[in-house]
This record gives structure tokens, sequence and C-alpha cells, in this order.
């Protein structure tokens, strides 16, 4: 029972970096704000995009902002 605790609290915490990456529109300033590296930041939303079965964010360019995908587009 303490690990599947502990499996809904890894993925409410991707959740919760997804949702703070697409208000703030770049990994680099929400790994600023919760002093994470933007790899974690990274790592975290794309098991969460892993788990859902379809990709979630497109990086627009090399300082990463990010663009929200239409779920329908699939990895």
């Amino acid at each position: 029972m303490e690990t599947d605790r502990l499996i809904i609290m890894d993925k409410l915490r991707a959740m919760r970096m997804f949702v703070r990456v697409v208000d703030a529109g770049s990994f680099s300033r929400v790994a600023n704000e919760l002093n994470v590296t933007t790899s974690m930041i990274s790592k975290e939303i794309g098991r969460l995009e892993e788990d859902l079965g379809v990709r979630l964010l497109r990086k627009r360019s090399f300082h990463d902002v990010v663009d929200l995908l239409p779920v329908t587009e699939r990895p």
C-alpha cells in the first residue's frame, strides 16, 4: 500500500510541474522557482506523457519556451 501511495504522489508532483510549466511557458523558469534542474522537470513531464500516452508539450526554441499540444498528438 505504501508503494501505491508513493506512485500517486509522484504522479501528482509531475502534474503540478506540468501545470507550472504551462503557466510559466518555460522549463527553466519553473526549475529556478523550484530550485531543481530543467532536466528533472523534463523527465517528470516525460513520465507523465508516457503514462498518458500523449505528448503534452513542444519546445518552441532552444530557450525552452513551450507550447501546449492538442491531446490528439501522439508520441
